[in-house]
C-alpha cells in the first residue's frame, strides 16, 4: 500500500471557453430576426438571452478565480492562449 496521495487541482478555465456565451447570444440574435421574419416563438429569444448571460457571468467568476488563485497559470495563457501544454500550473 502506498502512502497518501495528493491531488492538485487545476483550473480548468481557458479563455476560450469565453465563445460558449458568445455564441448563445449570437443564437438569440439570429433566432430574434427569426421571429419578425417567420414568426417564430420569441420566448426563445428570452431564454437563450438568459442562458448567455447566465454563462458569462459564470465563466467570468471561475476566470477570476482562476486569477487569484492561479496567477501563473493565467500569465501564461495570457502570453500563450494556443498552446495550453505549455503551462506549469502552480
Amino acid at each position: 500500500m502506498d502512502g497518501p496521495r495528493t491531488v492538485t487541482m487545476r483550473p480548468a478555465i481557458p479563455v476560450s471557453l469565453f465563445a460558449i456565451p458568445v455564441g448563445i447570444l449570437g443564437l438569440a440574435g439570429a433566432w430574434n430576426v427569426g421571429v419578425r421574419i417567420w414568426k417564430l416563438p420569441s420566448f426563445v429569444v428570452a431564454a437563450l438571452e438568459i442562458s448567455g448571460a447566465v454563462t458569462w457571468l459564470t465563466l467570468v467568476l471561475l476566470y477570476a478565480y482562476k486569477w487569484y488563485w492561479h496567477r501563473t497559470a493565467a500569465l501564461h495563457e495570457a502570453q500563450d492562449p494556443v498552446n495550453p501544454r505549455s503551462y506549469r500550473w502552480d
